[in-house]
């Protein structure tokens, strides 16, 4: 139950991706939702579908990273008790499944607003101030809620199998993998074979190593799980530095600048972006 131990590494992953995930909703509020009040792009009732519970997701999301955060920097061994945290996250389930039920009259109306010819001169005036990768392009970034239940299943069930069987926090985790394996299907068609693939992937390789079940297991991944490489690229990769903002491709993290100028690590080939820390976990082209 040391530093090194399989339940902390798989909590430490779960407070890292929290910490990601609320940067990128943060960005979403900051760099679209802003603007586009300022701009007038949508009136309000559209506004309200757009950028749909998104500062809810946020306040939710800390609130899981900070809790998190003060376990580890307190962690006392296996033993630690973390079943506030995952009942947060079961509880949250229902509102993934809003996110879902609206995200096709989000990217509707997302679709609308390109033959706005006032929104693509917008589109067009933020690209040229921003560095961004193709999966923080604004319908990616719509598509982030459904992400999380996806992890939240492969974390929570990991997490399961490292804690012991008379742990207090048993109880709690066999109710929030339930609710997860319920919902996750469902999602499938909303959330996109592509994007499962992605996410898939960057966790198995990335964390647990462990099987994927077999209905979830597409032809990039292997026997095992686990990427299939004989079928993918590996990246070439170089680093890089942008004096323009950028986020990471794997983490979806705001990649942090050194005096103003932000330093990562870049594909020579496909242009992913990524943090240095998160090079070895992206998963092949």
């Amino acid at each position: 139950s040391g530093p090194g131990s399989p339940r902390k590494e798989l909590l430490a992953e779960l407070h890292r991706t929290e910490e990601g995930y609320a940067d990128s909703l943060q960005c979403l509020l900051v760099l679209y939702r802003k603007p586009f009040a300022r701009r007038s792009l949508l009136n309000e009732e559209e506004m309200r579908l757009f950028f749909h519970q998104a500062e809810d997701f946020l306040t939710f999301h800390q609130k899981v990273r900070d809790l998190l955060r003060v376990r580890l920097q307190h962690w006392a061994g296996d033993q630690t008790e973390v079943a506030e945290v995952v009942s947060a996250i079961r509880d949250q389930a229902p509102a993934f499944a809003s996110y879902a039920e609206a995200l096709p009259r989000i990217l509707q109306l997302y679709r609308t607003m390109q033959a706005s010819e006032h929104f693509m001169e917008f589109l067009a005036s933020l690209g040229s101030k921003l560095r961004v990768s193709p999966e923080n392009e604004l319908p990616c970034f719509l598509r982030l809620p459904l992400h999380r239940p996806w992890r939240y299943l492969i974390l929570l069930e990991g997490l399961t199998s490292a804690t012991a069987q008379d742990h207090p926090d048993q109880a709690s985790l066999s109710q929030a993998v339930a609710t997860y394996r319920d919902m996750c299907p469902a999602l499938e068609t909303i959330c996109g074979h592509v994007e499962k693939i992605n996410t898939l992937c960057m966790i198995d390789s990335a964390l647990t190593g462990k099987q994927v079940a077999a209905a979830f297991r597409p032809s990039v991944l292997d026997a095992r799980g686990a990427p299939n490489l004989a079928a993918r690229k590996e990246h070439r990769w170089r680093e890089k530095a942008y004096s323009t903002a950028a986020w990471c491709s794997f983490c979806h993290g705001l990649i942090l600048s050194e005096r103003k100028v932000m330093k990562c690590i870049t594909c020579r080939d496909c242009g992913l972006i990524v943090h240095k820390q998160c090079k070895e976990k992206m998963p092949p082209r």
